[in-house]
């Protein structure tokens, strides 16, 4: 292979393909093999290929301190032009970039899956008002339903039978997922749902599947490969009979126990879907709670020594594979190693450990099994670098996408059911870089608060189109490695108010602007906090009409010390470090 050169538009427009835009998971940082001969001129390692001006950065290059003479291709996933070149010192650390011919596919690592298009039926649910979450209007004529520790199970009735494709587009039509059994928990979990139901035989369709790829079993709805020293087979089996069952399904057992079978995918039978339907906020924690047998109490203390008794190093294993850190008992480097340029803050020594560091830490967890894998990587991290694995920590929690398949709402309001959580290191390095104070980064004007033991960012979208949904601003809050913010005590309202976090900085109107906060009113429900599960209470702090005024999307001035709600669209939110 040889070095990339990016020499004209053309291939500019090809690597922009390739990239796919927002959701591309590698590093944003690549070495080409520009290089400057003098002055503003640069030319590549093919001398015969011209170099394109139109490609820089814009003020770039720029020469800092005159000894940036090598050319390092960007990528900034949320430009439309998201290939551009800057100047850099040649020493500086960063990934390299190759082209050549394509390579021979390697051996197959996971079965072939056809959930591509997963879509919910509309037709199935109710949709609130300006608000993005919706929820199953009728649950009971689709199946049986119960929850296990979190976690929500539909079992179809017995008269639906389905192959397992139609399975999973029954699933997908419901908003929620054909069963995954990647984690032995699930098993207990399942076999918990059978006491329950009394149900002692049966056979429903799970997502797994080895169809493309004999022998290696995965879940097709969590993207996870069968952790052999974990699940729980019917006796003699897989037997793959005839050479024609690529598909697994779950056996109700006469004891309540589960166990799986390989089947023929045209074989009609029941099936399972999930969904993790809980209202409580930390539900991911929570399941793995449950699963290791932590009170909830025990949480913080698993995050503080995950290497610390068998069931801290359980819930850590779970949390990570549940989180995609960590998956079939591997580091997701995709997930992970494209933060550390970011964490690093452009310090080439910071860089140089962290990745030393990951990489000793992977290797000696290799040697490990179990419970004991994650957790050892996760505290070995901790020890040889502390400071910046509380970062990586910290910015890639916010980046955790937890969505929830709501059922029909008993009392408070739904929040959103998921929204996009891809952070710009640009901002998030930008929003580091200000203690306090105000400033302005197309399309924002925003003022930047340390106060309250949090750092706020007071967001003003001034030209792009407004905020139509919550989802929406807790997208924005997103970009910048923040949440939206939560006031669920009397107390932190008030230091907010008295930290002045919103003051008059030379703008007349400043004072007059409301800021959207992460809670929201579908009248006539009860009002509900999104990020904690304290009850919103809000209305009784401050001064406010909450419920009188019209819209549900709260908004608080906190220049004015009101409150209220607001329809239709909104350019100002508060968000927050987490």
């Amino acid at each position: 292979m040889l070095p990339l050169t990016v020499e004209d538009d053309w291939k500019r427009s090809c690597l922009q393909d390739f990239i796919g835009g927002v959701k591309w998971p590698h590093s944003s940082m690549y070495w080409s093999t520009g290089k400057r001969l003098s002055g503003n001129t640069f030319t590549w390692y093919d001398k015969r290929v011209a170099f394109s001006p139109t490609l820089w950065k814009a003020k770039q290059p720029n020469n800092v301190n005159g000894t940036e003479n090598c050319v390092m291709l960007r990528i900034f996933k949320f430009d439309l032009n998201s290939v551009k070149l800057e100047d850099k010192h040649c020493d500086k650390l960063a990934v390299s970039a190759c082209v050549g011919p394509t390579t021979p596919a390697p051996k197959c690592s996971f079965p072939l899956c056809t959930n591509k298009d997963c879509k919910k039926n509309d037709p199935f649910f109710t949709n609130l008002v300006e608000n993005p979450a919706h929820y199953l209007t009728e649950p009971k004529n689709h199946g049986i339903w119960i929850e296990v520790n979190h976690r929500t199970f539909m079992f179809s009735f017995e008269s639906d039978v389905r192959t397992f494709e139609e399975a999973n587009q029954a699933c997908c039509a419901l908003d929620f997922k054909l069963l995954s059994l990647h984690q032995g928990y699930k098993f207990r979990f399942l076999s918990a749902a059978f006491k329950n139901l009394t149900l002692k035989s049966g056979k429903f369709w799970t997502s797994g599947s080895d169809f493309g790829c004999e022998g290696v079993f995965g879940f097709c709805s969590t993207n996870r490969t069968l952790m052999k020293n974990e699940t729980i087979w019917l006796p003699n089996q897989p037997d793959n009979l005839k050479g024609n069952e690529h598909c697994l399904a779950i056996n109700a057992l006469s004891n309540y126990a589960a166990a799986l079978s390989n089947d023929n995918c045209d074989l009609k039978l029941r099936y399972i879907c999930e969904g993790r339907a809980s209202t409580r906020v930390k539900a991911l924690e929570l399941e793995c709670a449950a699963a290791s047998n932590l009170t909830d109490a025990e949480i913080p203390m698993a995050f503080a020594s995950p290497n610390g008794s068998e069931k801290f190093k359980c819930f850590m294993t779970c949390y990570g594979e549940n989180a995609n850190l960590y998956g079939n008992g591997k580091m997701v480097d995709s997930r992970i190693l494209p933060f550390v340029p970011y964490i690093s803050a452009g310090s080439d020594s910071s860089m140089k450990e962290y990745y030393g560091t990951m990489g000793q830490c992977k290797q000696d967890s290799r040697k490990l099994y179990g419970c004991s894998r994650v957790s050892d990587f996760v505290s070995c991290s901790q020890t040889k670098s502390p400071t910046l694995t509380v970062k990586m920590i910290n910015v890639v929690e916010t980046t955790i996408s937890e969505k929830k398949s709501w059922l029909p709402p008993v009392s408070e309001s739904l929040c959103p059911n998921a929204h996009d959580k891809i952070m710009n290191e640009d901002y998030r390095a930008f929003f580091d870089s200000i203690s306090a104070g105000r400033a302005t980064l197309v399309p924002y004007r925003f003022v930047i608060s340390t106060s309250c033991g949090k750092k706020f960012l007071l967001l003003s979208i001034e030209k792009a189109p407004p905020l139509t949904t919550l989802g929406q601003a807790m997208t924005e809050c997103a970009k910048w490695g923040l949440r939206l913010a939560t006031i669920d005590t009397k107390t932190k309202l008030n230091c907010m108010i008295n930290a002045k976090i919103q003051v008059d900085l030379g703008l007349s109107t400043y004072p007059e602007k409301y800021y959207a906060i992460a809670a929201i009113m579908n009248r006539p429900l009860k009002a509900k906090n999104c990020f904690s599960d304290v009850p919103f209470g809000l209305d009784s702090w401050i001064a406010n009409n909450i419920s009188t005024a019209t819209g549900p999307f709260v908004i608080v001035n906190f220049f004015k010390k009101y409150a209220t709600t607001v329809g239709g669209s909104f350019k100002h939110i508060i968000c927050e470090t987490i």
